[in-house]
């Protein structure tokens, strides 16, 4: 049976922060540290699995395309993307999320004033400068911390936003063209969708990288957009094959609800980070 591997904090460093026992000093450097080994494992981790997506996209198309053929295909290349992108979550909690979270709760705990001044930048205490144009310097400074990894994520997921919405307004537009039964039509109208999904999630990534959004929030936006979609897909799958319309409501309504609930939480996130800051 496969087990989940978590990557904890190391148990003697837990307990020496717990009991107090590093001074200012070796509690700043051990934050630098750590902070640049997770630093490298996200940049690590964001080559890996967007390659490993790009992969099972590319892979999917190559595969599904030949034995089964567009827009037939559709539904397991939509399953190779919820599987990465369910993968994706789980393995950054696992390899990183979860040591990182454990270090900042301790940090906030047990030496707060650091965990203050890792997470908002140092505060400059001294009184010969009665100017004061310094807090905008310090925003910058901790905004920077992050904003390598931030522009990584974002520029990679406009790479495979272009790559999803043109693939998908290709198959789309050559199944109309090309088809005319109903179940193609179905299958048609779908691909559009998925690539006015991309096509979202793409001015997304583009915002995000523009105003340096939260991360977080930027994935719950996606998440909002994504359960939209995919209602939109049961509704026209549903109207083309005659469903029955209760059937079609059970699931489309749940979903565009999720949909704008996550999307609702994702804007509220961002912009309760960009007044902290």
């Amino acid at each position: 049976m496969a087990t989940i591997h978590f990557v904890n904090l190391d148990p003697n460093i837990q307990t020496a922060v717990r009991n107090r026992l590093y001074n200012e000093e070796e509690i700043i450097r051990l934050n630098e540290k750590i902070q640049a080994d997770e630093k490298t494992k996200k940049k690590a981790f964001i080559v890996t699995m967007s390659f490993v997506t790009l992969l099972l996209l590319v892979g999917g198309i190559i595969i599904y395309g030949s034995e089964i053929g567009f827009p037939d295909a559709l539904p397991l290349l939509l399953l190779n993307m919820l599987v990465a992108a369910i993968v994706g979550l789980v393995s950054w909690y696992a390899a990183i999320g979860r040591m990182s979270k454990q270090w900042d709760d301790l940090l906030r705990v047990y030496y707060p004033a650091v965990y203050m001044d890792n997470e908002y930048g140092r505060i400059d205490q001294s009184d010969e400068n009665p100017q004061k144009p310094e807090p905008a310097a310090k925003a910058k400074t901790a905004i920077d911390k992050k904003s390598v990894l931030k522009k990584v994520y974002y520029i990679v997921t406009i790479i495979l936003s272009v790559l999803v919405m043109a693939l998908f307004v290709i198959v789309g537009i050559s199944s109309i063209t090309s088809r005319r039964s109903s179940s193609d039509m179905a299958g048609a109208s779908a691909s559009i969708v998925i690539a006015c999904i991309a096509a979202g999630y793409l001015i997304l990534s583009v915002k995000g990288i523009l105003q340096n959004c939260y991360i977080p929030g930027i994935i719950l936006e996606k998440a909002g957009i994504l359960f939209v979609g995919i209602s939109l897909i049961v509704c026209i799958t549903g109207i083309f094959s005659q469903s029955k319309i209760t059937e079609v409501l059970i699931i489309s309504v749940p979903a565009f609800i999720i949909g704008a609930v996550c999307f609702s939480i994702g804007t509220k996130m961002i912009n309760r980070k960009r007044d902290q800051h």
